[in-house]
């Protein structure tokens, strides 16, 4: 799972890799599909971001199927009830971390995913 992965399933652009040295950037207005301030709410960038990790690990886990390969578990969503009787989507996110790295660099770059 990379980011070029990952920003075939959000909006076109929404993922702009600028060159070596230069930011990777993550454009919230073609995100979100709103003009994005400081102020706004974040939370509609973060579930659409964790959408779209969850739709990237469904069509990686069908291909790994087909080539009797173990599927990835790195994020799981459920959906739950609310109070107001609304659909609720759960996120769960699972990353191994390697206990022996620094504490800034955590992940593990050996996981395949």
């Amino acid at each position: 799972m990379n980011l070029n992965d990952l920003g075939a399933k959000l909006p076109e652009l929404t993922i702009t890799w600028r060159g070596f040295g230069q930011p990777t950037l993550i454009d919230l207005n073609r995100l979100t599909g709103d003009e994005v301030t400081p102020e706004s709410p974040c939370l509609e960038p973060v579930v659409k971001l964790l959408e779209g990790l969850f739709q990237l690990q469904q069509t990686m886990n069908a291909e790994r199927m087909e080539q009797d390969k173990p599927a990835l578990h790195v994020i799981a969503r459920t959906v739950e009830v609310s109070a107001n009787n609304n659909p609720m989507y759960v996120y769960t996110l699972n990353v191994e971390i390697n206990a022996q790295a620094a504490l800034n660099n955590l992940v593990d770059p050996t996981e395949e995913a």
